[in-house]
């Protein structure tokens, strides 16, 4: 019987806080889809890219990063709601170059496409005369990132060594085994000024900056410059390029549209 009570009591309370905090048109569920993209100054800036061109490999940069995310968040207050979101990034890594001194050859790769899925809850949080979803708020999140190679065609070529870039010889397909197939696993840490200006009553304008740090596994680089006999990428020279990708990859700008029910 007392633990009947107890329940019955705490549905009462419940209630009390929901009906003192209806939310904007009494909408306590909000769902955001968004696309953000990003420019990776901070650490890919002087970093040469090689993209698959006309059977060459062809020099360039790529410092832009690009995903999308969907949100669904409930509001506990006027100005309070706890919600997870779900997406992916997408960018590129660029693998070593491989010399063998022995065999005097050195190898240079395509960049690989990878994607990374995000799983973050988080908090969300206005003034204290906000009405959420409406208007300027702050998002902080912690959640998992787990990154994997796109899987696709990928092309690489083999030099004598001592020939520089321009020289590259046609380049190839390359094999399967050469692509690391595991999955890098890390932290990420999120803060988020965002706004919603509505369209509707049900319909936002879903706008911000996001602010991320990005804690991926180090291991010791065991093949970046040696003299390696195998073309394979090992586990940690694959965590050591996602890491170095996206440590210190701080801001992303995005936009999308927000449901509120």
């Amino acid at each position: 019987m007392r633990k009947i009570i107890t329940v019955l009591l705490f549905l009462v309370f419940v209630n009390q806080i929901q009906a003192q905090n209806p939310g904007y048109f009494g909408s306590k569920n909000i769902v955001d889809f968004t696309a953000n993209g990003q420019f990776n100054f901070f650490n890919n800036f002087e970093k040469d890219f090689y993209r698959y061109e006309n059977t060459k490999l062809v020099k360039t940069k790529d410092n832009f990063d690009w995903g999308f995310r969907v949100n669904y968040s409930r509001v506990l207050k006027r100005n309070l709601a706890f919600g997870v979101e779900c997406g992916y990034d997408y960018y590129t890594i660029q693998p070593y170059e491989i010399y063998n001194y022995d065999n005097n050859f050195k190898a240079n790769f395509e960049n690989w496409d990878v994607k990374a899925l995000n799983i973050m809850p988080k908090l969300e949080f206005s003034n204290r005369g906000g009405l959420l979803p409406m208007g300027i708020s702050h998002q902080v999140g912690l959640g998992v990132r787990l990154v994997k190679v796109v899987d696709r065609e990928y092309h690489y070529v083999l030099n004598d060594y001592g020939n520089n870039i321009s020289s590259f010889s046609n380049a190839i397909v390359m094999p399967d085994s050469f692509r690391y197939k595991g999955v890098a696993k890390g932290l990420v840490v999120m803060y988020a000024l965002n706004m919603r200006t509505p369209i509707s009553k049900r319909l936002f304008l879903n706008y911000g900056l996001r602010y991320t740090l990005n804690f991926m596994s180090r291991q010791l680089d065991d093949t970046q410059g040696n003299n390696s006999q195998s073309l394979s990428m090992t586990q940690s020279e694959y965590q050591n390029l996602v890491r170095q990708r996206k440590q210190f990859s701080l801001v992303q700008a995005s936009i999308g549209l927000s449901f509120a029910f």
